[in-house]
């Protein structure tokens, strides 16, 4: 559901990863940040593209990009940058 909106206000994964880490950081990701979020939306995506089950067990349905972006929002929820406001 959280990028599920991020969906609707972002075109382009990097733009939906930034807009979401700016909803729970409240402040735009630096270079790192953003580089390292997009790494693993790749490498999720690549490995669920093979493994459809497991990405309906992450999502509910057997959809790559979305299994990937999950993580990215969990790992977003749990960054540094997200603990910080806590």
């Amino acid at each position: 559901v959280f990028f599920e909106r991020a969906a609707l206000q972002a075109q382009g994964t990097e733009a939906r990863i930034a807009f979401a880490f700016a909803c729970v950081a409240t402040r735009a990701p630096d270079a790192a940040e953003l580089a390292a979020l997009r790494t693993l939306h790749d490498t999720c995506t690549a490995r669920y593209s093979t493994a459809l089950d497991d990405a309906a067990a992450v999502c509910g349905r057997a959809d790559p990009e979305q299994a990937a972006l999950v993580l990215v929002a969990s790992t977003i929820f749990c960054s540094d940058a997200a603990m910080e406001l806590r």
